[in-house]
């Protein structure tokens, strides 16, 4: 059953970003996914290995900041929850962390040529 769980968040998080179908709506999609990996990182205690990385760490800073700015300018308490529309930012270490354990030599090849097939 892990199995099956890690390889549909796998196919997920490569495929949600090309999807054009669901437009604006994709960030929003992607967050159904990627909210429960960035808490399986926090569960299994893996938060100082996945933002080991420098992009992880300043990725992490940049939400934080902009989350002191958004309660800082808050108008009202809802203004507060723009922070989350930067939840990527937050969640980079955890994103990263599971792509690195999971894809293994042979798909990172294949994964770096997908970008060069659409420029054919």
């Amino acid at each position: 059953m892990t199995n099956r769980l890690a390889a549909f968040t796998l196919w997920a998080l490569l495929l949600l970003p090309l999807t054009l179908s669901l437009g604006l709506l994709t960030p929003y999609v992607a967050l159904l996914v990627i909210i429960p990996l960035f808490l399986v990182t926090l569960f299994r205690r893996q938060f100082a290995f996945a933002f080991a990385p420098y992009e992880a760490r300043v990725f992490l800073v940049v939400f934080v900041v902009f989350a002191i700015l958004f309660v800082l300018t808050a108008d009202s308490v809802s203004d507060v929850l723009r922070a989350f529309n930067f939840t990527m930012l937050l969640a980079f270490g955890a994103i990263a962390l599971f792509l690195r354990q999971r894809v293994g030599c042979s798909r990172r090849r294949a994964l770096h040529n997908w970008p060069g097939l659409g420029s054919c």
